[in-house]
């Protein structure tokens, strides 16, 4: 049986281009499929949208197949040619940030996935000052998904750029030294952006959690004050035999994010309305981190659960509301899971 194989734009997969996969029914080929966690099917035309990049694995996990492909090489050849060529690099980058700094100035969304020590801050930084020299943007939001990172990026901007950052929030104590406020002082700061006067500006991803810093920076991003977010340490929280409540019963959180188990919803807490419900699964990460994991013994109305998540990882408490793990106590309630 032959495989048909065509280089498309995406249409629903994250980059430029996907792989349309295209065949007589076989049971075997659609389970194996399956197994990829970004894979969408259409069937007005019955094929398989997946990207582009797994096609090698693909063809691996079906070596009996005779795989016909129709290469667009005029969209492929795109990603081998330089945007920008004069931009001053204040660090010299090495070749693979800069085969990252040129495919990071054609697209306007793409997953930076350089091993740790890589240099992905730099990356970052590098892409975000070319495209304000290139395309005028004003401010680029950088989210923290571990708090104390907040830091770092201010001294990795003041290393690679002639740019200046700010933490929302920031304030100079009495004694001299800084702090970052409340919420109150991060709303204060949005409305006060054009004053800042600095490119870069810094927060938690807990920031977010916040309803009027929602509606105010959405407001900055329709205006186009805010152009361009990086969002820093986006990894798994928990560990790969976490168990999660689905459609189908208790299953391991790797296996659905692996793509061995297909998952169309799984169990939430409603804070508003204080009842669970079942909400579709629409994104899911693959990432590997270097922090180690707590291990959590959470008393439940079955006995005993051990939980094993990253320090960072935010439990909704009845007494207390969002609390990371590593601050949690025993006097918390923790909303059963």
């Amino acid at each position: 049986m032959t495989i048909k194989v065509e280089t498309r734009p995406s249409q629903k997969c994250n980059g430029e281009c996907s792989i349309f996969v295209s065949f007589q029914y076989d049971y075997h080929i659609i389970q194996t499929i399956k197994e990829f966690p970004q894979r969408y099917y259409e069937p007005s035309t019955r094929e398989w949208e997946l990207p582009i990049y797994k096609l090698a694995e693909l063809q691996q996990k079906l070596p009996e197949f005779r795989f016909e492909i129709v290469d667009n090489k005029s969209i492929l050849e795109k990603d081998k040619t330089p945007i920008i060529t004069n931009f001053a690099f204040k660090t010299k980058p090495y070749k693979h940030q800069l085969e990252c700094f040129n495919y990071g100035m054609k697209y306007d969304k793409f997953l930076l996935a350089d091993e740790m020590g890589l240099g992905k801050t730099k990356e970052s930084v590098d892409i975000a000052v070319a495209k304000k020299q290139q395309n005028g943007y004003t401010h680029c939001l950088i989210i923290c998904g571990v708090n104390s990172l907040k830091w770092n990026w201010v001294n990795e901007v003041n290393t690679h750029s002639n740019e200046s950052a700010w933490i929302l929030g920031q304030r100079k104590l009495r004694n001299g030294k800084t702090r970052v406020g409340s919420n109150k002082d991060k709303l204060e700061d949005l409305y006060n952006l054009d004053l800042l006067n600095h490119y870069f500006i810094i927060t938690n991803i807990e920031t977010l959690r916040d309803t009027a810093i929602q509606t105010k920076m959405v407001e900055l991003f329709k205006a186009k004050k805010i152009q361009m977010i990086v969002a820093d340490e986006v990894h798994k929280c928990f560990d790969y035999d976490t168990l999660v409540v689905t459609n189908k019963g208790e299953v391991k959180i790797g296996d659905i994010v692996t793509g061995k188990i297909c998952i169309d919803s799984v169990l939430s807490y409603n804070i508003q309305t204080g009842e669970r419900e079942w909400k579709p699964i629409k994104r899911m990460f693959e990432n590997t981190t270097m922090q180690k994991f707590l291990i959590l013994r959470v008393e439940t109305k079955e006995g005993i659960k051990t939980v094993k998540c990253t320090d960072e990882h935010k439990f909704y408490t009845k007494n207390r509301g969002w609390v990371c793990a590593k601050d949690l106590t025993e006097n918390d309630e923790i909303e059963e899971f």
